[in-house]
């Protein structure tokens, strides 16, 4: 008797509009393996738009079935917020902003770090001097609930492997200064970074919109990184982004 009802309830499923959907699966045209470019906006943690830059990321994508595939992605994600205090304290007092000479941060070029070695000083745009870099590696299973012809909506779940470079507010040290013209600074401050690099796991959760052209796919999405298996020292960030995947 009950094998009979799920039989029945099988077949009005499968009868019905929405199982329709699922029952043409020789009208889902193949995607393939793909090689894609992505560009999106990022947010941190709240949906808070620090960045006037793209995000950009390299995506393949391997089918091993006709609703799942295997995902691999990398991509850049660098924004910047304003600093404060950086002419002079509450009390008018001047401020010297210095990098420390042979600096090692990711920020500078080498002209910028010859000249650093050669005068000790250097004239910094005081209104994004807060920086960070996020570079995740993501990986793992892209799912297809629904497909329909050239139409689909994926679900993606992996892990991620972020590397992050940033720095902090400045911190602020007594200080005269002599410089090599004879000039004195006295009773003024110097002002740094304390700058952070870390390689750490967490996890990655995307839907994904996709059509399929001939020989490309177009894609819209919406995934976070860090919110469920972060690490303490993770910074959790979203993406909005469109992309292009080539077939390949």
């Amino acid at each position: 008797m009950t094998n009979r009802i799920l039989l029945q309830v099988f077949c009005l499923f499968w009868l019905s509009p929405f199982g329709n959907v699922f029952s043409q699966n020789t009208q889902i045209e193949e995607r393939g393996k793909t090689l894609g470019i992505i560009i999106g906006r990022g947010y941190e943690d709240g949906w808070i738009n620090l960045s006037k830059l793209p995000t950009i990321g390299i995506a393949y994508t391997h089918p091993i079935h006709k609703r799942i595939a295997l995902r691999g992605q990398v991509s850049s994600f660098y924004r910047s917020m304003p600093d404060s205090y950086l002419y002079d304290d509450a009390n008018g007092r001047i401020m010297a902003n210095i990098i420390v000479r042979d600096s090692k941060s990711p920020f500078l070029d080498d002209i910028q770090r010859d000249r650093i070695t050669s005068i000790g000083l250097k004239d910094l745009d005081p209104s994004y001097t807060v920086k960070t870099l996020s570079v995740p590696w993501d990986f793992g299973v892209l799912f297809y609930p629904l497909m329909f012809k050239r139409h689909a909506l994926g679900l993606f779940v992996g892990g991620s492997l972020t590397y992050e470079s940033h720095n902090w507010m400045r911190d602020y040290y007594p200080a005269d200064i002599t410089l090599d013209d004879g000039s004195v600074y006295e009773g003024t401050f110097v002002a740094l970074n304390t700058e952070f690099n870390s390689l750490t796991p967490g996890d990655c959760i995307k839907i994904e919109y996709s059509y399929n052209f001939n020989k490309f796919l177009a894609t819209f999405g919406v995934s976070e990184n860090n919110l469920l298996l972060s690490h303490r020292s993770s910074i959790i960030f979203y993406n909005i982004s469109i992309g292009i995947h080539a077939k390949i």
